[in-house]
């Protein structure tokens, strides 16, 4: 099968990865869907090697060693049935008809992941030359939000919409690109594909793409430049932060990121804020203004460490919250990786506790000064991993008004990542190795139906060109008026 866009995508080497906060369990998101917090990403000159040819004993050696380490490794492998988990496998496995390049390798191995609808096992994109550019998705359409690199040459195509790539249309790419992704709804399946995998180099060869900047045609070829270092311009907008409206009623906590001084999966976190310091300052300036409302807005939040959100749990709430449910697997294969954190885990053993937040399937807030207002939650398709499972804590406990679109991922899920390798191909395999229950666990046995919204919001494409908010525009101007439908 040769499809046109695998210029872009077919050299293959690890995403930024996530670590785990070891002294306490946590969740963690999958690569972040906004630039990179590197200040310098080193580029290595792009080689044909990299797309080396596979012959028969090496595909099938991969292929037996990928399967017995899935097996080992996952907590649920045969969640989509015994049936076609066995009809699925056969096929893998049945012998290769002849040496083939490793990216129609790799094809192979997504295409089988495909069908788990797992987001946090997947090969991962792994070709690191990209250009840097955030995108924004409106109603399937891709736009280029901004250029986060120091190099001038990507300047002035801010907010421009891409058209086609390499002469194919782009929503023909995304449709290719989906049937070989991992994802476990759709609506963010599409939003990966665009964040991740639309615009990377391969064997120095150009991309071309044909964009739509103010309604007016625009050509741009880019040419990858090979061992240059590539300088990031700084992160511009922190993990969150607070601020009121303009008449003081209504405050809003912005919610970018699930990191911050206290729990962090980056090597660095002192220059992070701290969100227990940034509610507790809230609170009190709420509280000092008499203000009737908390926005919390986590759209495009795509995860971190979930017990960042603890201070917002403490500051809305006396009642004990209803806990998510873990099952964690020990398999040889994660032990290898981080069996020094758990030195009595005996390898296969399954253990199910109840504790990202605590050890008798509850959540018991602390004693600190509480909002007792009006709480609103807004959130989109870009809402992933640990701020997923935050909407759906918030919710299931009754805690938020809900505003938007259902979160990127489902109650009933996989994830904190960890990674193997193949040894003949070289892939990275990104796999989980938790199992995750929504609060209400019930609504797990009943086909994980979507999150309920209270008001559904799809933001469009013609308010972002207008550089309007349109979601946020329309809760500040109802909140009143706005309540909880479910209960």
């Amino acid at each position: 099968m040769k499809f046109l866009y695998r210029s872009l995508t077919s050299a293959l080497i690890s995403l930024t990865g996530f670590s785990c906060a070891h002294q306490n369990i946590s969740h963690q998101a999958q690569e972040p869907l906004d630039a990179t917090n590197q200040s310098i990403q080193k580029t290595k000159e792009p080689s044909k090697s990299e797309d080396k040819t596979i012959d028969i004993s090496g595909q099938t050696a991969d292929i037996r060693f990928f399967v017995e380490t899935l097996e080992d490794a996952h907590p649920n492998i045969q969640h989509i049935g015994k049936l076609k988990y066995k009809k699925l496998k056969a096929a893998l496995l049945k012998s290769p008809s002849g040496p083939v390049s490793r990216s129609v390798f790799s094809e192979k191995i997504q295409a089988f992941l495909h069908e788990f609808h797992d987001g946090h096992t997947t090969v991962p994109p792994q070709n690191p030359f990209r250009i840097p550019f955030e995108f924004k998705l409106y109603e399937n359409r891709v736009f280029i939000d901004r250029n986060y690199s120091l190099n001038e040459s990507f300047e002035g195509f801010d907010k421009c919409e891409i058209i086609a790539i390499n002469q194919e249309a782009i929503s023909e790419i995304i449709q290719k690109r989906l049937a070989l992704a991992s994802y476990e709804k759709e609506p963010y399946g599409i939003l990966y594909v665009v964040k991740t995998q639309l615009l990377r180099f391969s064997d120095d060869q150009p991309v071309q793409l044909q964009l739509s900047c103010k309604g007016l045609p625009v050509q741009k070829v880019f040419t990858p430049e090979p061992g240059r270092i590539l300088k990031f311009k700084p992160e511009q907008k922190p993990p969150f932060e607070f601020q009121l409206s303009s008449n003081n009623k209504i405050g809003i906590l912005t919610f970018r990121s699930f990191q911050d001084s206290t729990y962090c999966s980056q090597k660095d976190c002192s220059s992070l804020p701290s969100m227990r310091e940034v509610v507790t300052n809230a609170v009190r300036e709420m509280s000092d203004r008499h203000s009737q409302a908390l926005i919390i807005d986590i759209r495009n939040n795509s995860g971190g460490t979930s017990r960042v959100a603890e201070p917002i749990y403490d500051a809305i709430t006396d009642s004990p919250m209803k806990d998510w449910e873990i099952k964690i697997k020990y398999s040889k294969t994660f032990l290898l990786s981080d069996g020094e954190h758990y030195p009595n885990a005996k390898p296969g053993t399954m253990i199910s506790p109840r504790l990202i937040y605590g050890t008798d399937g509850t959540y018991k807030p602390k004693p600190v000064d509480k909002f007792h207002g009006k709480v609103i939650l807004l959130m989109n398709r870009g809402t992933y991993s640990s701020a997923n499972m935050f909407a759906y804590s918030m919710i299931d406990n009754g805690l938020a008004i809900s505003v938007g679109e259902p979160p990127g991922n489902g109650g009933c899920k996989f994830g904190d990542a960890k990674f193997f390798t193949l040894p003949n191909s070289g892939l990275t395999i990104q796999y989980a190795h938790k199992e995750f229950r929504r609060p209400k666990s019930e609504l797990c046995d009943q086909g994980d139906p979507d999150l309920v919204i209270d008001y559904p919001f799809m933001e469009k494409a013609d308010d972002y060109l207008a550089g309007k908010d349109s979601m946020l525009d329309f809760v500040l101007s109802s909140v009143e008026k706005l309540e909880r439908q479910q209960k």
